[in-house]
Formats: structure tokens, sequence, C-alpha cells
């Protein structure tokens, strides 16, 4: 016989299985989307980070350069990154929005697992595909800059038929194709969750 003999087997409070909750769906789904809104938060986070980097570095360069004719270069790429932020988190408020609402709409339309599961999957679909739309619209408006930019720095500097004009087409030319390779890394991205006709 052993020093320490086991208790009996008790089905007691402390052996039971947990309760289930009422509604686990709206439980998961609470989770999920707190899960989203963390994420769109740390993403602003960073966004403001970079905003703010890049104003302190426009600063520091308009400090550091002469004035140049027909006005500030810096200006406009300061004032042209700070719409491209606020293009994104107006992307990002979208994405949690769609999220909620999707949420919300499974909840209301939980009458078993599997209807619960297609519909969550439906709506996740249709959230990215709208989320790569937007963001093919941020990008546009980034590429859009960019060639403003570019325009103006040309005429600022006078560089017409030098050969820093053929480099700042260039590097126009990469920026263009930069842009057109995003667009379609997000349409592959897109692809798998797209159904099979």
């Amino acid at each position: 016989m052993s020093a320490n003999p086991k208790p009996p087997r008790n089905p007691g409070p402390e052996n039971s299985q947990p309760e289930k909750p009422e509604n686990l769906t709206a439980e998961f789904s609470n989770l999920f989307l707190k899960g989203v809104k963390r994420a769109a938060d740390m993403q602003k986070q960073s966004l403001d980070a970079a905003a703010q980097q890049n104003a302190e570095t426009m600063e520091t360069y308009k400090k550091s350069s002469p004035p140049l004719p027909g006005g500030n270069i810096f200006e406009l790429a300061g004032q042209a990154f700070d719409r491209y932020v606020e293009a994104q988190k107006n992307v990002i408020d979208q994405v949690v929005q769609q999220t909620a609402a999707m949420v919300e709409t499974s909840k209301e339309r939980s009458t078993s697992a599997s209807n619960v599961a297609n519909e969550f999957t439906r709506m996740i679909q249709d959230s990215i595909e709208r989320a790569v739309t937007m963001q093919k619209k941020a990008i546009d408006v980034a590429a859009q800059q960019a060639r403003d930019m570019s325009t103006a720095t040309k005429q600022q500097l006078g560089i017409a038929g030098t050969p820093l004009e053929a480099a700042a087409d260039s590097f126009q030319r990469g920026i263009d194709a930069a842009v057109e390779s995003h667009k379609e890394m997000l349409d592959a991205a897109t692809k798998p969750l797209k159904p099979k006709s």
C-alpha cells in the first residue's frame, strides 16, 4: 500500500467538463474582430512613425539645400507622402469596418456551424477583394504623385535634355514597374481565394 493513496474519482465540479458557452461562434467572432482591430492599430502606428520620420527628413533636406526656382520640391514630396499615409489609414479603417460588419452578419446568421463557416469564408473573400481594390487605388495615387513630383523636379532644376532628365525618366519607369508588379502580386495573392468556375 502506498503512502499517498489516490483520491476517489468523483464526478464533482472540479472533474466535470467545462461548460460550453451558449454562442461559441459569437465569442470566436469577437475574438477575431479584436485581433483585426489590434493589427490595424499597429499598422496605423507604423504609418504615423513613418510620416514623422519623413517630415523630419524633409525638414532637414530643406535646411541643407539652396532654394530652388519655382518652389520647394521637398514640400511637394512631404505632402505626397502625407497623402499616401492618409490613404493607407483609410484603407485600414475600411478593412476594420468591413470585418466588423462581416462578424456581425455571421453572428446573426449562425444557424449551423457549416452555414457560419461558408458565410464567414465568403465574407472574408469579399473583404479581401475590397481591400485589394482600395490598396490598388492607393498605389495609383502614390504613383501619380511620384510622376507629378518628377515632372516638377525636372522643371525646377531645368534639366530638360540633359543626362539628369534621362536618369529621372528611368527612375520614374522603375517606379511604374514597381507599381505594376505590386498590383500583380495583389492579384496573385487573391487568386487562391476565388472559386474555380
